[in-house]
């Protein structure tokens, strides 16, 4: 299928942003007009992540630079998840999935402003810290579970939950953002248009059954072919509440275990071992092989792991501001380029993929290190 044109890039959000071209309107806002370019936060395959400083307050923000003659040159699935990104961000309202505040495009580029999380990535704070204390764990689990309960009451699938994808307000808080929404997958076809479900059809086929995500957070299902759901969000959420609480993963790559595998999950006593049943419990709920069999998200939020204890959270959202419509999700790998620190212990394009990088990290902090 052809790359789509360059005027069929730009995804309107309420008139926050617009193509401009030589004789353009002159309400049209442009991008460089307001905001000013700062650091670099990030690359990757689509584009680069700066600082933007609004002109007149001064206040920072994120934003995702695309030049677009890249984006032409890549795969029509690869434009589909740039717009499915701006689409997730415009109509997923939730007080931890990251806001989008605008969308600008010009001749030559694609800009996605955002707002900034300054605590950095969930990863960074794994590495530096080793295992969380338990009420920290807790606290990040909650809000992860809520986005997901709340995703998936909409029949949206985030398909790529990682430390990676979720971002800490500040440096010494513990309430995060999630954010990446390039492989989304929506599943109710009541929320597509007739034209948009033949094209679906057409080109991309059932992608309930594509393989994406990152191998270590890979779902049984998805890891051995199978068609999924809302479950491989959950199972993805608990590979990451096992790091938090152990400081490592609990399988290598390529040992995820079959969907009709009754194995338990490894909880050994010297990861675990000060660790509350309650959390080692829902632990294996959420880690369940069997998709039919694994807790849901509203299910984990009522554990007694939650329950039992005063979990202070902002609220929940209180639902999309409009529908998502027309979201297809592509079945390419976004090729993100990893900070030094992961590359220093070997991690490729798939997060925390790598059981030695593991070891090299559990070997500077020591097992059983909390903080």
């Amino acid at each position: 299928m052809a790359p789509l044109p360059a005027e069929m890039l730009f995804i309107d959000t309420s008139g926050r942003g617009g193509a401009t071209t030589a004789g353009r309107d002159p309400s049209v806002r442009v991008f460089e007009d307001e905001y000013e370019l700062g650091d670099e936060l990030g690359r990757g395959a689509f584009g680069v992540v700066y600082t933007a400083y609004a002109k007149r307050s001064g206040e920072a923000y994120a934003v995702k630079c695309m030049h677009k003659k890249k984006l032409m040159q890549l795969s029509s699935n690869s434009l589909v998840r740039v717009k499915d990104e701006i689409r997730a961000l415009t109509a997923l309202q939730h007080p931890h999935i990251i806001r989008m505040h605008a969308t600008f495009e010009s001749e030559d580029q694609l800009h996605i402003l955002m707002e900034k999380a300054d605590g950095g990535e969930l990863f960074d704070r794994i590495v530096a810290c080793g295992a969380f204390e338990e009420e920290h764990a807790r606290h990040v689990a909650y809000q992860l579970l809520d986005v997901l309960h709340f995703m998936h009451t909409r029949a949206v699938l985030h398909r790529d939950i990682k430390p990676e994808n979720l971002l800490l307000t500040s440096e010494t808080s513990w309430d995060i953002k999630v954010t990446d929404f390039g492989l989304i997958k929506i599943l109710d076809e009541h929320l597509f248009s007739a034209e948009e479900l033949d094209a679906n059809d057409a080109h991309h086929g059932d992608r309930r059954a594509t393989v994406c995500g990152s191998n270590t957070y890979m779902a049984p299902e998805m890891a051995w072919h199978m068609a999924y759901g809302p479950a491989l969000d959950v199972y993805s959420a608990g590979v990451v509440i096992y790091i938090l609480l152990s400081g490592g993963p609990p399988y290598d790559v390529g040992q995820t275990p079959h969907p009709a595998s009754t194995q338990s999950i490894p909880l050994p006593a010297q990861l675990f071992g000060t660790v509350s049943a309650d959390a080692k419990e829902l632990l294996k709920c959420m880690l369940e092989p069997s998709p039919s069999r694994r807790v849901t998200a509203a299910a984990a939020l009522s554990s007694r792991w939650f329950s039992d204890h005063a979990v202070k959270t902002n609220d929940a959202g209180t639902g999309v501001q409009e529908s998502v419509r027309g979201a297809s999700t592509s079945d390419e790998g976004d090729l993100l380029d990893m900070a030094e620190l992961q590359e220093w212990i070997g991690l490729r394009f798939g997060g925390l993929a790598s059981a030695n990088g593991w070891q090299h990290i559990k070997r500077c902090w020591g097992h059983d290190q909390r903080r």
